[in-house]
């Protein structure tokens, strides 16, 4: 997944861009959508609601609005950004102006893609002034995803396949991720990465995540961890690394 402010603003527009429009339509399922970007938008929203909620409650003065940015208000001004930016870059290059259709959903990413062709063609101070243009905007969609805030984020919808808690940790050394947080039962999610014994979903997995969660939901089963369970999350761990991760997912002796 790419955050990373030094990254051309484009660039990070164009990855983000199908979440952005998931996340601005509830309810509304497009083949390129991950599906994650709504429910992430519905856990800042409930996070904010409740710390709004909390700063009232304790006497630090009345409670402020909600912060002036949604998905939908950057999902229009990212639309009008870009086009702008492609018209006058398409100007300074003497090539032929054309209108884009607005509000179709591969506008964006086409134009942030002809954009990338441009940047060989052009100066250095013309590419500074593209990313210096984009770059606001790149940091909204960013932010109102949830990855510009480093504190994990509980989503509100718990793990499809055992239902435990699910946690977006946007900064981590294994780098952004959303993980499963069951340690008492053994989750069966088809993850292709796992941490500790538990499913974890990088950027490329958040497809199959955000189609599960929309999904209706399935009962958990509460099933103990076993050897060959244990063989099968931890091959080649020691006696004592086992009996370690043992104790992590499955319940304490009573």
């Amino acid at each position: 997944m790419n955050t990373d402010t030094d990254a051309p603003p484009a660039d990070v527009i164009a990855e983000h861009w199908a979440d952005l429009r998931a996340a601005a339509v509830p309810g509304t399922r497009r083949p390129r959508a991950s599906h994650i970007g709504r429910h992430l938008a519905a856990a800042i929203a409930e996070r904010d609601r409740i710390e709004r909620l909390e700063r009232s409650t304790l006497g630090r003065g009345a409670s402020p609005a909600a912060a002036n940015l949604s998905a939908v208000d950057v999902l229009r001004t990212v639309e009008q950004a870009v086009l702008y930016v492609e018209a006058e870059t398409r100007a300074t290059l003497g090539l032929a102006l054309y209108s884009r259709p607005a509000g179709n959903p591969n506008t964006v990413p086409a134009a942030c893609a002809d954009l990338g062709i441009y940047r060989a063609w052009l100066g250095h101070a013309q590419n500074r002034w593209i990313d210096d243009t984009l770059r606001p905007v790149a940091r909204q969609v960013v932010a109102v995803l949830g990855f510009g805030d480093e504190r994990p984020l509980r989503l509100l919808q718990p793990c499809p396949w055992c239902g435990s808690v699910l946690m977006m940790r946007p900064v981590h050394p294994l780098g952004p991720h959303v993980e499963c947080t069951g340690r008492r039962v053994i989750c069966r999610a088809p993850s292709s990465t796992w941490i500790q014994g538990r499913p974890m979903w990088r950027w490329d997995d958040l497809a199959d995540l955000g189609r599960a969660l929309d999904a209706p939901p399935r009962a958990a089963r509460e099933e103990l961890v076993t050897e060959a369970e244990l063989a099968g999350r931890a091959p080649g761990l020691t006696e004592a690394e086992r009996d370690r991760l043992r104790a992590d997912l499955t319940p304490d002796a009573a």
